[in-house]
């Protein structure tokens, strides 16, 4: 029996059990994850007490929620004039102490909150005249709209039968669905009292419940900065120090997203909708403010948002001008071409890092989960969640000495168990990824020499042995 076949039998052993242990922290925190994933999908959709004791706690702290998203819209506004008067303060020579910083922080919070309520009062000031009296003139001139869509369609009739029948039928679903929502959404057993006196205290509840969020929101913005302390301390309490790390890490990506998602989208919805509101007026359009309101505000949501609001507001158009409504048409999609290609780019930048596949599946998930709610978190929530599982991936492949760059599995075959090394196709090699691979392979054969020259300096006396015995064998 050769003893050296024993020796590299003994040392493939230890390296199997290693590479066995370098899986098992990947394998316990998968498994750990969907554990949770699947407590989490059972407590809310599966148990009825804890929906509806979520909803009970969200209704609760409705004002603190608004408040919340007040401070977090209007900070940015804040932190402009907090700098800018701490810049004056310094440049005057004032003793920066408590006092006087607790002086600048209530100056700033009282211009920013000024900025939020002048920006509301004038939206109201100039929309709400424009919006009442779009209603009154639509319900004023139903019956001479009416008229004039039905002499349309009897025209249309006699040019193109075919078009003019696909257009009644799908008048006779849209004017069905309208009658049956209203008989048993609206009329349904004789409750029509109780439901206006249901939407009144809705009305009543919203409104008390947004002053005192403004309220919170003051609260919030004057000790921002001890909020953040004190969670930043009970992050660290709880978690060890990497794992704290990793938290502020995500906390501060959330923050990212969310901050340059809905403040970017905001505005370029507010951009989209003073050009709709422009274009609608040069071009002679009925329900020009309320349209281009509500064109504003579906463009808030990614993607469908802009469909969502031009398919309802051609319908209201085509009862007054039928052609109007398609050249409101062909002007949504221009206007829409340059928000897409151009605006919205300019705006947010990079800021998700999603594709639009992943754009569109956040957004049908999240929305048909949570309904109008989902169709606005959605696409931030699921961008933090595609950064947090994209770094442990990262840090997996890391461990493993594997590339991290997407682009070199495009032409990879598969991965030697042995070596390590990337095996890309035959046929298809792409040079980046072939240098890449070498790179990644060099570096690893690079680690082995190191930890070789690391062994032999910590056995120096072994190797000085048989260089003395070469020594003695010398004549």
């Amino acid at each position: 029996m050769n003893p050296e076949k024993n020796h590299g039998n003994n040392r493939e052993k230890p390296n199997r059990k290693s590479s066995l242990r370098a899986y098992l922290p990947a394998a316990l925190v998968v498994l750990l994850v969907i554990i949770v994933s699947i407590i989490v999908f059972f407590l809310i959709f599966r148990y009825k007490g804890t929906g509806s004791g979520l909803k009970s706690v969200i209704t609760a702290l409705q004002s603190v929620i608004i408040g919340f998203v007040i401070a977090y819209l209007i900070n940015p506004i804040m932190m402009f004039f907090d700098r800018r008067f701490l810049a004056r303060a310094q440049s005057r020579g004032k003793e920066i102490n408590a006092r006087t910083r607790k002086r600048i922080r209530a100056g700033a919070v009282a211009m920013a909150m000024l900025i939020f309520l002048g920006i509301i009062a004038a939206l109201v000031i100039i929309l709400v005249p424009q919006i009442v009296s779009g209603i009154a003139d639509f319900v004023g001139n139903f019956n001479a709209n009416v008229s004039s869509a039905t002499k349309w369609m009897e025209q249309l009739e006699k040019s193109r039968p075919e078009l003019a029948s696909q257009i009644q039928n799908i008048y006779d679903q849209a004017t069905g669905y309208l009658r049956k929502w209203l008989q048993e959404k609206v009329l349904s057993n004789s409750n029509l009292i109780e439901k206006i006196t249901s939407s009144i205290y809705t009305i009543v509840r919203t409104a008390f419940n947004t002053l005192m969020g403004l309220i919170v929101a003051i609260y919030i913005l004057m000790k921002k900065e001890t909020f953040k302390a004190e969670t930043k301390k009970l992050i660290y309490a709880v978690c060890r120090p990497r794992i704290g790390n990793y938290v502020m890490e995500v906390l501060r990506k959330t923050d990212d997203v969310f901050g340059g998602f809905f403040i970017g989208d905001i505005l370029d919805s507010l951009i989209i909708g003073i050009l709709c509101f422009l274009g609608m007026l040069i071009l002679q359009m009925p329900y020009a403010a309320m349209i281009a309101l509500f064109v504003g505000v579906t463009n808030l949501i990614p993607v469908f948002g802009p469909y969502f609001g031009a398919i309802p507001s051609a319908i209201l158009i085509v009862m007054v001008d039928p052609w109007k409504a398609l050249i409101f048409l062909a002007f949504i999609v221009v206007l829409q071409q340059f928000d897409g290609n151009i605006l919205k780019p300019k705006v947010l930048g990079d800021t998700l890092g999603l594709n639009p596949f992943w754009i569109i599946f956040s957004i049908v998930l999240f929305g048909g989960l949570w309904g109008i709610p989902g169709f606005f978190l959605g696409v931030p929530m699921f961008a933090v969640i595609y950064y947090v599982i994209k770094r442990i991936v990262e840090r997996l492949l890391r461990s493993q000495h594997l590339p991290e760059d997407t682009r070199s599995y495009q032409t990879l075959d598969h991965i030697n168990p042995k070596s390590r090394q990337v095996v890309l196709h035959g046929d298809d090699v792409d040079e980046t990824a072939f240098h890449l691979a070498a790179g990644m392979s060099s570096m690893r054969w690079g680690k082995k020499a190191e930890k070789r020259k690391q062994k032999q300096v910590q056995c120096p006396e072994q190797e000085e042995q048989p260089k003395q015995e070469e020594k003695k064998d010398r004549p």
